[in-house]
């Protein structure tokens, strides 16, 4: 037998191992029962590979990163607030005056009052839509005489009503208020400055955020420690704000108990947001257990919003009338980027603990915008007296916008890995 080498003769080879059993068999008589497993032996013990051979370089794969060097984070957190504020103030002196609130209301109003050798006068005509009209006028001779009255008229959407006060020159005044679902307004003229206007506003905001963080492996450059970052975010944010006023004509000017008109809004809204980010840590050791990091994180971000807003004008004691409900809905790109500084120290048995100072910007965020009701155009009649005529245009009181956060922390955070 003849061993050769190579690919052709590793392939002979072969071809030999599978036919020299079958030659060594019919050689055999018939009835002996020659072995077919021991030639099959004899022929493998002689040491010939089976299969052809290619000599090369070995080549192994990189084994898979062990789990051990991947950190996972899991932050939360939450916050609330809320803020109050109140303010009474007074028109100014010889000046007329509008209060609006809500949407541009359909109808017409005038008012006008007046001082003669006679004596004091006042009026006011208003007229609803459907047609529902009130025209009072009121007029006090010279001297210590007054005059208070007031008029109140339910119409198809809402309401009307006048107020007129007369008497000394510092005391007559004449009053007018539209309501309907859109909202309301009050013009005044002649010592409305007497008059009392009462504004509130109060804000509620709540919200919660989650971050989850991947990172590693870790990879060290000198004394610099290296480490990727990947995180998931999901935010929740209410807010709430509620805004009103009121016209006091009561005490002040009449010295008589007058039903004041008063106008307040409800806007509520909320919105949630989920966004994904990248981003390097860097940290360098500074001996015993002290570390001193810089973080790096910027990504993109999906957010949504629902916004609703109602609320109710009307005459005090008289009737309210809730306003047109107004939906909107939102969706939008968010970005946010982050960077911080850490200061850490290692405690051992996997704990420790970190002051840091971060600085965070996101923009793209829903927010509610209050873009109040467009100018309201006031004429003057021949004789001076104040008038408005309105047609009722659609109008948003508020809406939602995109508006930018930024926002700078300081803390202590303690850690413990198990």
């Amino acid at each position: 037998m003849v061993r050769r080498t190579g690919a052709a003769g590793a392939a002979g080879w072969c071809m030999a191992l599978a036919l020299l059993p079958v030659a060594a068999i019919a050689e055999e008589p018939e009835g002996r029962g020659a072995n077919l497993a021991e030639r099959l032996r004899n022929v493998l013990s002689d040491g010939a590979p089976l299969l052809p051979v290619t000599a090369g370089p070995a080549r192994e794969l990189p084994p898979p990163r062990p789990l051990s060097e991947f950190r996972l984070g899991l932050a939360g957190g939450g916050f609330s607030g809320r803020s109050l504020s109140t303010a009474t103030g007074h028109p100014e002196a010889g000046r007329p005056m509008a209060l609006a609130g809500g949407l541009p209301l359909q109808g017409r109003l005038s008012v006008g009052s007046g001082r003669d050798a006679l004596g004091s006068w006042a009026r006011a005509r208003i007229e609803a839509p459907d047609g529902t009209t009130i025209e009072s006028e009121a007029f006090s001779p010279a001297g210590q005489a007054a005059i208070t009255q007031h008029a109140y008229s339910p119409t198809e959407a809402g309401g009307l009503f006048v107020a007129l006060v007369t008497g000394p020159p510092d005391r007559t005044a004449a009053f007018a208020a539209l309501i309907d679902p859109g909202g309301l307004l009050v013009l005044s003229e002649g010592a409305a400055q007497g008059a009392a206007i009462r504004r509130f506003a109060s804000e509620d905001v709540t919200g919660r955020h989650y971050r989850f963080t991947v990172a590693g492996p870790e990879q060290s450059h000198g004394r610099w420690t290296l480490l990727p970052l990947a995180s998931l975010a999901l935010t929740e944010r209410r807010h709430q704000a509620r805004t009103g006023f009121g016209l006091d004509i009561a005490e002040s000017v009449s010295g008589a108990r007058i039903p004041g008109p008063g106008f307040r809004t409800d806007d509520r809204l909320a919105a949630s947001g989920v966004g994904l980010g990248t981003g390097l840590s860097l940290r360098r050791s500074l001996g015993q257990g002290w570390g001193l990091g810089l973080e790096l994180l910027a990504g993109l971000g999906l957010s949504w919003a629902d916004y609703t807003g109602a609320g109710s004008s009307g005459i005090a004691g008289l009737r309210q009338i809730p306003l047109a409900v107004e939906h909107q809905s939102w969706r939008g790109v968010t970005r946010f980027g982050q960077v911080s500084a850490v200061l850490d120290r290692d405690l051992g048995g996997g704990r420790s603990f970190s002051l840091f100072l971060s600085g965070e910007l996101e923009a793209g965020l829903p927010a509610l915008r209050d873009t109040g009701p467009p100018g309201i155009l006031l004429g003057q009649t021949t004789d001076g007296a104040l008038n408005y005529e309105g047609a009722g245009e659609p109008h948003r009181r508020r809406r939602i916008a995109d508006e930018s956060l930024h926002d700078l922390r300081i803390g202590l955070s303690f850690a413990w890995l198990f």
